[in-house]
This record gives C-alpha cells, structure tokens and sequence, in this order.
C-alpha cells in the first residue's frame, strides 16, 4: 500500500493549516521589526540633531572671545556713568549750597 507519486506531492490539509497561520504570524512579525527598524533610524536622526544643536549652543557659550567687546563697552560704560554721577552729586551739593545761602 505505497503512496504513488502524486498523493506524496500533496500538502496535507493540516500541514496547509498549520503552514498559513505560522506565515501570517511570521510576516506579521516580520512588519513589527521593519516597523521597529525605521522607528530606531527616526530616533537615532533625531537624538544625532539634538546632540549637533547641543554642541552648537555649548561652544557659542563657552566662546567668550565672541563677548569680549560687549563686556569691554559695558564696564567704560559704566565709568563713565560712576563719572557723571559723581558730577551730578556735586552739582546737587552746590544747589543746595547755593540755596541755604540765598535763605
């Protein structure tokens, strides 16, 4: 009682059962891990643009060469206006000289 050629060719039907629920599942699974890989490229590009965006800031702040000149004008400004307030004070004080005297 041996199987001729074309009966030992045949899928079985729970074979083919078995064979199309394991194929879904597995291209199924196959999509999650090309969904996971391009998900994994999107947040390695976008963690690459922070880290350039925080190199970029940090070198501009630690670069004081670039705040020299500012930092130069602000402390001339500065005397100059301890000068005038110390002009403004003694022409105050010479008002009100001025003004006790006329009393």
């Amino acid at each position: 009682m041996g199987q001729t050629a074309t009966e030992a060719d045949e899928v079985h039907p729970v074979e083919l059962s078995v064979y199309s629920i394991m194929s879904s599942e597995l291209d199924e699974l196959y999509q999650s891990i090309d969904d996971l890989r391009q998900s994994q490229a999107l947040l390695v590009l976008t963690l690459r643009k922070l880290r350039d965006s925080l190199r970029s800031e940090h070198s501009i702040l630690q670069d004081k060469t670039e705040m020299i000149q500012p930092l130069n004008q602000m402390k001339e400004l500065d005397e100059r206006l301890a000068k005038i307030r110390k002009r403004f004070d003694l022409m105050l004080s010479r008002n009100n000289v001025l003004a006790k005297s006329e009393e």
